[in-house]
């Protein structure tokens, strides 16, 4: 763009602005299926290969964490 500014010519930049393009969104996270993983001790988890199982893993169960840390049939 030009304009004219007491006879003399002056290029004028202009901004444009560029239109946000949708940003892409990421995938759901599949949802994981609970569990049915039960176990009657830790003497039988133990037997599965279960240990240290972690509060939400499969095959977690309260009773199987005697302390309360979230961590059940620690080895």
């Amino acid at each position: 763009m030009f304009v004219v500014d007491g006879g003399k010519e002056t290029s004028v930049l202009t901004a444009t602005r560029e239109t946000p393009k949708e940003t892409p969104k990421a995938p759901e996270p599949a949802s994981t299926p609970k569990s049915n993983i039960v176990f009657k001790n830790c003497t039988d988890a133990n037997k599965a290969g279960y240990y240290n199982i972690h509060r939400g893993e499969p095959g977690y169960a309260p009773k199987l964490d005697r302390d309360n840390d979230g961590i059940a049939c620690e080895k």
